[in-house]
């Protein structure tokens, strides 16, 4: 997706990390995009606000291996977020619940993807549409199935979400990006990335819903 459309908007990009050496909390690694072309890092932030204009699929290569990777892009009124992630836990998790959007009559709106640590410290994430939580659309017995288990050379077992990516994969491309673009419109207001975590709402820390394995 180029940038020429969107000269009038400040754009940055966004990468999801569970931690660093430096930040021990899940975040978004955030830099914005320059004139010259470069980009200028920006401080670490654990929450985005936005409407979702469209859910991109990709890869690269890396050590031989191809890594499948998603790009979701979050538009308000004066900026646009590209945030790249891979099949992650995290990233899985974000998917399931921007799938669940409109399953039950409602549509897209204002979104706020947050990161957080669970109680069990695990990296989580919590997606509101709306200030209203988004849900899970598959729950984990029915995604187990795309997950199988093999020995790695040291002869521990591992788990394979090769299926379960590909599922995802195919859910972006026929169901979740399609739906997103068909009921995009332009934001109203403009809406910030915040370096502060917004207060979770209690439910989040009895249930810690992320806490599923994918």
């Amino acid at each position: 997706m180029g940038m020429g459309n969107n000269k009038n908007k400040d754009l940055y990009f966004m990468k999801i990390r569970s931690k660093t050496d430096t930040n021990q909390r899940p975040h978004f690694k955030v830099e914005k995009a320059s004139k010259d072309g470069n980009s200028q890092p920006m401080e670490d932030v654990t929450y985005v606000n936005g409407k979702v204009k469209d859910i991109e699929t990709g890869f690269y290569e890396w050590d031989g291996d191809t890594i499948k990777t998603f790009k979701i892009v979050l538009v308000d009124k004066e900026e646009m977020y590209y945030i790249d992630s891979s099949y992650t836990s995290l990233g899985r998790s974000i998917l399931n619940c921007l799938a669940n959007v409109g399953t039950d009559g409602t549509t897209p709106g204002e979104f706020r993807i947050s990161l957080y640590t669970s109680k069990k410290g695990y990296a989580s994430v919590w997606i509101e549409n709306d200030g209203k939580s988004t849900g899970f659309k598959w729950p984990w017995d029915e995604l187990k199935q795309y997950i199988s288990v093999y020995t790695n050379k040291n002869g521990k077992e591992e788990n394979n979400y090769t299926k379960l990516d590909e599922f995802y994969e195919a859910k972006i491309k026929e169901e979740i990006a399609p739906f997103f673009r068909d009921n995009y419109s332009e934001p109203m207001e403009p809406t910030d990335i915040v370096d502060e975590h917004p207060p979770l709402p209690e439910a989040v820390m009895d249930e810690d819903i992320s806490d599923l394995p994918f």
